[in-house]
């Protein structure tokens, strides 16, 4: 089984926060997730699972970034808002208790587009969008 920094670290290096945690775990404060998050609380089976997944939704997210850029897209739109992450990629699956989508693994999944693409010689624009 997992130590509790286990989960603490996947947690921070998915670039999730104490709201997404809470929102994954179905938890209704952020009490619970900012306890996982330091490593005080264990992190229920549940919740891990479904952290573990949002892991794997990075690739998924930077394989379809890249084959967008490929087919003509000409920048990476970044939104601001979790909002407007998930009008944007309906399709990104509920994970846990959430709805799919989350900003920090998404940046770091259009990120890696960028960076698998500018390594073939493509230069790639992130840009916010608005």
């Amino acid at each position: 089984m997992p130590t509790d920094a286990f989960a603490s670290c996947l947690i921070r290096a998915l670039g999730l926060t104490a709201n997404d945690l809470a929102e994954i775990g179905g938890w209704s404060g952020l009490r619970m997730a900012q306890h996982i998050m330091s490593g005080t609380r264990p992190c229920p089976a549940d919740a891990l699972r479904a952290i573990q997944d949002v892991h794997d939704d990075i690739e998924s997210i930077t394989d379809e970034l890249v084959q967008r850029l490929e087919s003509g897209e000409a920048a990476i739109r970044i939104p601001r808002t979790i909002e407007a992450l998930r009008a944007e990629w309906p399709h990104w699956p509920g994970r846990g208790k959430a709805a799919g989508g989350f900003l920090g693994p998404f940046q770091i999944a259009a990120h890696t587009a960028a960076a698998i693409l500018d390594e073939e010689g493509v230069e790639v624009d992130l840009i916010w969008s608005d």
